[in-house]
């Protein structure tokens, strides 16, 4: 008898702590800054509130090849891991944690910021933390489109949520009903040049999803998410890799694809491809 209330307790927790982790992502903070609220301007970049955006990580990748360093720069979102209290995996493009078209090098060191929103310093709520423990999609090693472009990243140390860190929501299955109403981006892309104070710090911007053009490639079953990029496409720039496209549904963060490629700012862009999650929550779930 006592074996039974021991089973029933630990079955209790564990559902309570999956329950706690599902309450626990894509928290929308009360300071998110919503866009303005006319149409000319609702679509333009803008800076993101301090800590607003809790599920954004910066990333740095330090590769060294032919004995020359190389360094990426880019964005990803911490994932929840089932766990009620903390997460150790991040999610970003598989672009960045490669060097051009060669995938076999020697894998470099990933240096990510968690609760981070300004470059030039690092505040007490910020974690640092460094992996080379890093996953790329094995398709896209093969492929090298958009339509694999996922990579993961796992740290040793589990990052802790407080108030300022805490993990965005996935789509539960790939037959989720999805709601591309109020969807956005992030990320620390260069909004301007050197000489533009606001450049180092985390920035949003709204997106208008829009149909994607259809594709004749092999890949042509795992379709991506596209945004309007006559609209948005302007405000894409390198920085932006790896960063979500994530939409408010019943007042919670959606993590519905991921940012696959960037444009120089005078390149007229038809469309924005971001890889959708939900193609690969399988293989995701490999690494939770």
């Amino acid at each position: 008898m006592k074996q039974f209330f021991i089973l029933i307790h630990l079955l209790l927790c564990c559902i309570t702590e999956i329950k706690s982790s599902l309450e626990n992502c894509g928290k929308v903070k009360s300071n998110f800054l919503f866009p303005h609220p006319h149409p000319s301007k609702s679509m333009k970049r803008y800076l993101a509130e301090l800590h607003s955006l809790p599920f954004m990580v910066r990333l740095t990748l330090d590769m060294s090849y032919g004995g020359i360093m190389y360094i990426h720069q880019c964005s990803g979102t911490l994932m929840p891991n089932g766990l009620a209290n903390y997460s150790n995996v991040v999610l970003t493009s598989a672009h960045c944690l490669l060097f051009d078209d060669d995938f076999y090098h020697t894998k470099g060191m990933v240096y990510a910021k968690f609760g981070l929103n300004y470059l030039g310093t690092s505040s007490n709520s910020t974690i640092s933390l460094k992996s080379n423990n890093y996953f790329v999609h094995p398709y896209f090693l093969t492929w090298y489109t958009e339509a694999f472009d996922i990579a993961i990243v796992k740290f040793s140390t589990p990052v802790l949520f407080t108030s300022n860190i805490q993990p965005i929501c996935l789509p539960p299955s790939r037959n989720y009903q999805r709601d591309f109403r109020e969807c956005y981006t992030a990320g620390w892309g260069k909004i301007g040049d050197i000489n533009n104070r606001h450049w180092k710090f985390l920035s949003q911007m709204r997106l208008r999803v829009i149909p994607c053009e259809p594709w004749t490639k092999a890949t042509s079953t795992l379709q991506p998410i596209c945004a309007d990029g006559r609209i948005n496409g302007r405000y894409i720039f390198d920085g932006d890799s790896g960063s979500p496209l994530f939409c408010l549904v019943n007042n919670t963060w959606i993590q519905y694809a991921i940012l696959a490629s960037t444009f120089p700012p005078y390149k007229p862009v038809k469309e924005i491809r971001f890889a959708a999650v939900w193609n690969y929550l399988t293989w995701i779930e490999t690494f939770i």
